[in-house]
């Protein structure tokens, strides 16, 4: 007998020292649905402690509903449900599955359940930002490509032989093209950032003959449309370890968006300068006519739009910003956007001026 008592004692503290130490919350209930035993993990998650479980109805502590209680108790298998859960007032929710196992015992039949816990609140984020990736880019490229398919059949039914009419269509097909393959180039890029396959290549950089660079790269748009470019350096300011295509690009992207979205007669600035923690600040600020306060949460997410049709119009494919963004982060920076509507944006991004950052972009 001693032995026997002394085996069970040796098991019940195996098991008691599994469900301590999962990473999963566990609850074991009777034949009524009353928590019986719960694991540390379990409490964390729901925000009570084992004492305060005791008794309690599994239903209402998980906060099912009439309807699943009823399906959960005719059950004789695995059942599933994803619940949201708010631990405590004021805590930030987050998603939960349980896995509902009933316990048979010989002879008896169902005794009790066995609900297991596991926060998947990151799995379904990235599982909606997969769906909604998925859709963004079926809709951004079923638009030109139905645009190419229909001028294609005008062009076939006999607009190719229209003077005016077919050189049109043409330039049309043209046009969508070079959308689809922007929009592509943009995801590839953004693919080789996601999965570290990019190479950084770092070299001393002088920051002022790069934004005057960029200046000149731009000056012909800026002249068509009367915009004045200023470009002011702080003191201190002189050379930084950089990927001098990468931050090309984040500053193209940057200066190109001003552009379009300054009137004309404007002024778009470039400034450059140290701060207080001896990092690398540049910023690009225009009196363009300013972003929505409701869109500032989300311009950095891909494909999103403050103005959908004027964007597609202008040639945007909605990933500008969101490759900026990896870009700066390879840098081992950030990047910070203000705005006021009719007053202006600036968007503003900070380097290291050493040699810090992932070794892959």
């Amino acid at each position: 007998m001693r032995e026997a008592l002394s085996q069970n004692e040796e098991e019940k503290e195996k098991l008691a020292s599994i469900l301590t130490n999962m990473s999963d919350g566990v609850i074991a209930t009777d034949e009524a649905g009353r928590v019986i035993l719960m694991n540390r993990r379990a409490g964390e998650m729901l925000g009570v402690e084992g004492e305060e479980l005791a008794g309690h109805d599994i239903v209402s502590l998980l906060g099912l509903e009439e309807s699943e209680s009823e399906a959960l108790a005719r059950s004789e298998g695995h059942d599933s449900k994803l619940l949201e859960i708010v631990p405590r007032e004021g805590s930030e929710p987050f998603m939960m599955r349980v896995t509902f196992t009933p316990i048979h015992r010989r002879e008896i039949g169902i005794t009790g359940t066995i609900a297991v816990l596991q926060d998947v609140t990151e799995q379904e984020k990235l599982e909606a930002s997969r769906r909604e990736f998925v859709a963004n880019v079926s809709h951004e490229l079923r638009t030109p490509l139905t645009t190419i398919k229909s001028y294609t059949e005008a062009l076939e039914d006999g607009a190719l032989e229209d003077k005016q009419m077919g050189p049109r269509f043409v330039g049309v097909i043209q046009n969508e093209t070079g959308r689809m393959i922007r929009l592509v180039t943009d995801l590839l890029h953004l693919s080789r950032l996601d999965s570290k396959e990019a190479a950084l290549h770092k070299e001393p950089t002088d920051i002022v003959e790069m934004l005057e660079d960029v200046e000149d790269r731009f000056s012909f748009q800026m002249k068509q449309k009367h915009i004045r470019t200023i470009i002011e350096v702080k003191p201190g300011v002189s050379t930084a370890m950089l990927d001098r295509d990468g931050i090309d690009q984040v500053l193209d992207n940057l200066i190109s968006n001003a552009l379009k979205y300054t009137p004309d007669g404007g002024t778009i600035t470039m400034d450059a300068s140290i701060t207080e923690e001896g990092m690398l600040s540049l910023s690009v600020k225009d009196t363009g006519i300013g972003i929505p306060k409701k869109d500032l949460d989300r311009i950095f997410e891909r494909f999103y739009r403050v103005d959908k049709a004027r964007t597609r119009n202008l040639g945007g494919t909605g990933l500008g910003l969101s490759i900026a963004r990896e870009i700066v982060r390879a840098h081992g920076g950030f990047i910070t956007l203000q705005s006021e509507l009719e007053k202006g944006t600036t968007v503003t991004f900070t380097l290291p001026l050493n040699n810090e950052g992932r070794a892959v972009m």
